[in-house]
């Protein structure tokens, strides 16, 4: 073809390319070096929160996400566990909103070359007392690295240079541009908690994959779990039931408290949490569970939780053709709860837990409605918000 006619196909080409597809799209692909992070604070469901920030924070930057695996806890003193995202999230999905790469991927065919042993800098934003940023000091900060071959050679202390705010992205672009800055490595997730209002709507990208859906699907036939199915999360482990006691009577007017915005909105606006809401007692759990059980002709309901289901406080007032499972007895772990949860039919989760946000944010995406502990029938902060 006349070199003309080449160039003209070309151009017209990136015309219908920019017709299609959304500029924000475009950007998002336009992409130079990588972040990657260890999701050190808290279990799961925190952990859910600040990838939604992180992942909005690597867009801003246009760099290439390192995806962790999820880090959860055994017993005192065991350490802790790796759990791929592609295991039981689509990462094709995640990769198609803003590019993505596994963090075993990334750290064993990529590292060697683009950020290689002697040249790791971490990022922090101060120093600590050493004068360091103690990236690899206690657990899971040190297996979590450990885990992955990698040590650190110098510290970067970003709040000296890129500001205190991660939301500067020209600062962070100026002071750390990727032809000198490869690889961003935080020791935390560069994120707040709970997730800011704005970011979301990202977690429409956070899919399970089909492999996944099919095990819960016959994890409930060889249960015999049948539809209508209601989920209930009861976070009621020691250690919440304190914090909602400690903390909630500190909490100034229109202040929330961890995912509390998933019911009463980013300022409260819409309520204050309570410990009716925070940490459900029995006739709470037993007047919600029995009003939907009833009026939605409930024939399973399953109990998400990390202490104590309340299996034998429920069938007191069930009919007796409803059958009751739980964490416990199906011997599920904190993902398949989340996808139980997330397939139920009806579901009453808890106010204040990050747990049930992830679920609540799942069943949005899915069409599917949600219901609380304690707000006596009211679904929360407004769908179309989340």
């Amino acid at each position: 073809l006349p070199i003309y006619l080449v160039f003209t196909m070309l151009s017209l080409f990136a015309l219908v390319l920019l017709l299609v597809v959304p500029s924000s799209a475009l950007a998002s692909r336009s992409v130079s070096g990588y972040l990657i992070y260890c999701p050190c604070m808290g279990r799961f469901g925190n952990q859910a929160e600040q990838f939604l920030g992180v992942l909005a924070f690597a867009r801003q930057l246009r760099r290439t996400l390192v995806v962790p695996p999820w880090i959860s806890y055994g017993r005192p003193g065991a350490g802790i566990d790796l759990t791929p995202f592609g295991r039981h999230f689509n990462l094709t999905k995640l990769d198609a909103a803003h590019p993505v790469i596994d963090m075993r991927q990334f750290v064993d065919k990529l590292s060697p070359a683009l950020w290689p042993a002697g040249s790791r800098a971490v990022f922090c934003h101060s120093a600590r007392e050493d004068g360091t940023c103690q990236a690899k000091v206690g657990n899971p900060f040190g297996p979590f690295w450990d885990a992955f071959g990698v040590n650190f050679d110098r510290d970067e202390f970003y709040g000296n240079t890129a500001g205190s705010s991660l939301g500067d992205s020209e600062s962070w672009q100026r002071n750390y541009p990727s032809n000198r800055w490869p690889v961003l490595a935080f020791m935390g997730a560069p994120a707040s908690f709970p997730a800011q209002p704005k970011h979301l709507g990202l977690h429409r990208h956070v899919a399970f994959n089909e492999e996944f859906l099919e095990s819960l699907n016959l994890l409930m036939e060889a249960n015999d779990l049948q539809r209508p199915i209601l989920g209930v999360h009861l976070r009621n482990n020691v250690d919440f039931s304190r914090a909602c006691g400690t903390l909630l009577p500190q909490l100034p007017a229109g202040a929330g408290l961890f995912s509390s915005y998933q019911c009463f909105g980013p300022s409260s606006h819409l309520g204050q949490l309570s410990m009716k809401t925070c940490v459900p007692d029995d006739a709470t759990i037993l007047e919600d569970v029995n009003r939907l059980a009833k009026s939605l002709n409930i024939r399973t309901v399953f109990v998400a939780t990390d202490f104590d289901a309340k299996l034998s406080l429920m069938k007191k007032a069930a009919p007796e053709a409803v059958k009751f499972v739980s964490t416990q007895t199906l011997g599920t772990d904190v993902f398949q709860d989340v996808g139980l949860l997330t397939l139920a039919d009806a579901v009453l989760l808890n106010c204040a837990s990050s747990l049930s946000a992830f679920v609540r944010r799942s069943r949005d995406a899915a069409g599917r409605p949600s219901n609380y502990l304690g707000l006596a029938g009211a679904t929360g902060w407004g769908h179309d918000e989340l």
